[in-house]
């Protein structure tokens, strides 16, 4: 290391030239294609350092010789590339500002600014592409749902039930959470998010979704629940759906790294519960955060209590409410299907487009923004739940209504029409049994007016009057004639 802008071997060749070989100032410098001014130069301080020429004198102690006030400047302290790394990543915290600090620290032994950043940028390139993505504290939540190559196998009767993986990690500090959710379950997959800001204990500006696997793909719904827990958490959020093709090179690197390594611990186990997957999963985020950093080196957990959870915003009082929201037609009954069980609606939104927000004990519909009705929440299938005031006192206003239903069932038959005229008494409102009706009638159109005639009178006869038993007839009529 020298300060001087002769090389230290060149001074080293001028010595021995001088006092070896003996020769001139200007002899000496035209051998070495110096200047004479710097050949007098370096004998001048030489000479004042005291000491004789000697073969054996190493070049570091020439140069103390030489220059024994200017040596100390020379030696520089380089700067913790991984902390100011981590630093970065604080809200407003810039490069300058890192210099300036360390620069006060080492004074003159600190490099200017120039270097300072040549050198951070030398030692990014050299690190793991997830080391170099950065995002800043606070910033982001980035959630992925990945579909593993394993399922979840019942000990009894070795039935395999699909599984989807959250894994949710901080940009800033890759601070880890994941769970283990049904496959076709998107209330779990969004509660799961709500689960994964408990866990950070606060919630960050915006959320990022990569949705790798084939969970809640083109579902209108899924993307209205998730803009719902986004507001609701006071996030923006971006939803990115990949295609197989994409995954591996559009997802976060951090996260993806996170991801892989997590699945690798779990890939080789049999589970046979949702419950001891999801403790495993725990225990290997718990282990993941704990884990040193080798490039940093620090924690995920040190890291998160460094960068992100100081600037994470409160989690609001309450805990997020599911709520399942659905764009469903009002039907030709006067209700709407939701989970198979029927809701009565206001007759003057017969056929019109309605937005439905379900939770676990109600459901509201509404029309344009507005709340027009809301049930109680029903689960039993095929079933109704039926306002009187929604049902049409003039149903001859509308195309359908108990006499043109009975109309059409009598142009294929009488045994036709006495079915159909039964199930229209059967309930407590008629519009409540004009799908079946019309499903009864459409057997026609499918098979014929005579198969359907000979199945009604027998249904009528055993007294089981339903449509799956008249469509189980005319199976059965079929398969007669075939043989």
């Amino acid at each position: 290391m020298h300060c001087n802008k002769t090389p230290i071997k060149k001074v080293t060749e001028l010595l021995r030239l001088k006092f070896e070989v003996h020769l001139s100032h200007r002899k000496i410098a035209k051998n070495l294609e110096i200047g004479v001014a710097t050949v007098s130069d370096v004998l001048n301080r030489f000479s004042k350092g005291g000491v004789g020429w000697s073969p054996l004198i190493t070049e570091s102690q020439l140069e103390e010789y030489l220059y024994p006030n200017r040596l100390k400047a020379t030696v520089k302290l380089a700067p913790d590339m991984g902390g100011i790394h981590q630093q970065l990543k604080r809200q407003g915290m810039t490069k300058k500002a890192l210099w300036q600090k360390y620069r006060e620290e080492y004074q003159e032994q600190a490099y200017g600014f120039t270097q300072f950043c040549e050198r951070y940028n030398r030692w990014l390139v050299k690190q793991k592409p997830s080391i170099r993505q950065s995002h800043q504290a606070g910033d982001v939540l980035l959630v992925s749902y990945v579909s593993p190559d394993f399922a979840i196998v019942n000990p009894d009767t070795g039935e395999l039930r699909e599984v989807i993986i959250l894994v949710a990690s901080l940009g800033a500090s890759n601070y880890t959470y994941s769970e283990a959710i049904e496959s076709n379950d998107i209330e779990s997959g969004i509660m799961a998010i709500a689960n994964a800001l408990t866990f950070f204990g606060g919630t960050p500006s915006r959320t990022l979704v990569y949705q790798q696997a084939s969970f809640g793909r083109n579902t209108p719904s899924f993307n209205k629940n998730y803009l719902a827990i986004a507001n609701f958490y006071c996030m923006s959020s971006e939803h990115l759906k990949l295609r197989s093709g994409q995954t591996k090179r559009n997802i976060d690197i951090s996260l993806r790294v996170v991801t892989r390594w997590i699945l690798s611990k779990i890939r080789s186990v049999d589970f046979y519960t949702l419950e001891s997957l999801n403790t495993t999963l725990s225990q290997l985020s718990k282990k993941l955060n704990q884990r040193v950093v080798k490039s940093l080196p620090e924690s995920r957990s040190s890291l998160f209590e460094l960068l992100d959870q100081p600037v994470l915003e409160p989690l609001p009082d309450s805990s997020y409410l599911y709520i399942d929201y659905r764009t469903l037609k009002a039907g030709i009954n006067h209700h709407v299907c939701y989970k198979k069980h029927y809701y009565s609606i206001p007759v003057q939104y017969h056929g019109a487009q309605l937005d439905i927000q379900a939770t676990a004990s109600s459901v509201k519909i509404h029309h344009c923004g507005r709340l027009i009705t809301q049930h109680s929440r029903k689960h039993k299938e095929n079933g109704f739940s039926t306002i009187d005031e929604h049902m049409p006192t003039d149903k001859e206003k509308y195309k359908w209504s108990p006499k043109s239903i009975l109309r059409s069932s009598k142009k294929i038959g009488s045994s036709t029409s006495m079915v159909i005229d039964e199930i229209l008494r059967s309930t407590r409102h008629p519009e409540q049994s004009y799908l079946t009706c019309f499903g009864i009638n459409n057997l026609a159109k499918q098979h014929s007016c005579e198969l359907l005639e000979l199945a009604c009178k027998k249904a009528h006869y055993l007294d089981r009057i339903n449509r799956k038993v008249i469509e189980q007839l005319i199976k059965t009529e079929l398969s007669l004639e075939k043989h």
